[in-house]
């Protein structure tokens, strides 16, 4: 849930998979579920911090979701990474207030209320990846057949997805992320 005051070690609370929380992200900031008292993970994209998460669970072409919350608060024109792997087979992007989702060819472009929070879930149902944004099925035409986690196992060179940053080009996020989840099933 990212709700630790201190450490490296990001609790998974079903003691299954626990993540790391990379580059020192500042723990312990107010979360951003209102009348929830459990905190979240603040960053800083100059110094690229994220957590990183095992993708154990979603390995091969079983059904999958990765959900979150976010408030991203960098300037407009700065492109930002809020999730993806080290091999990019799935990320999102921010540039310039326009929220992009880009996985195996497809990409789609949304405007969330700047500086506000939102919720992001994206699943795989073992024949499509589906992304929603505070509610909204995005539009993810082309993408099917093929789960970007199985890509991932296949060629081994990553096992973690990184929330808040770790992108080698677009580079860390400015601002809070709470509450990720990850399901070995299609939300």
């Amino acid at each position: 849930r990212l709700g630790e005051a201190s450490g490296t070690v990001a609790v998974d609370v079903m003691g299954a998979y626990d993540g790391n929380y990379v580059a020192s992200p500042t723990l312990g900031v107010t979360g951003l579920l209102v009348g929830d008292a459990d905190t979240a993970m603040g960053v800083v994209r100059a110094s690229n911090q994220y957590v990183s998460i095992p993708t154990t669970a979603l390995a091969g072409n079983s059904p999958w979701s990765i959900a979150f919350h976010f408030n991203v608060t960098q300037a407009a024109g700065v492109w930002s990474s809020l999730l993806q792997d080290s091999t990019d087979a799935v990320h999102f992007i921010a540039i310039d207030g326009n929220w992009i989702v880009t996985s195996n060819g497809a990409t789609i472009y949304v405007t969330p209320m700047p500086g506000a929070p939102h919720d992001v879930v994206l699943t795989y149902d073992g024949a499509l990846l589906r992304a929603y944004l505070d509610g909204a099925l995005w539009p993810l035409s082309g993408i099917g057949g093929t789960n970007p986690m199985a890509a991932v196992a296949s060629n081994g060179a990553s096992t973690y997805v990184h929330i808040g940053g770790g992108h080698s080009w677009a580079g860390g996020s400015q601002g809070t992320f709470d509450e990720v989840g990850t399901w070995t099933r299609a939300l």
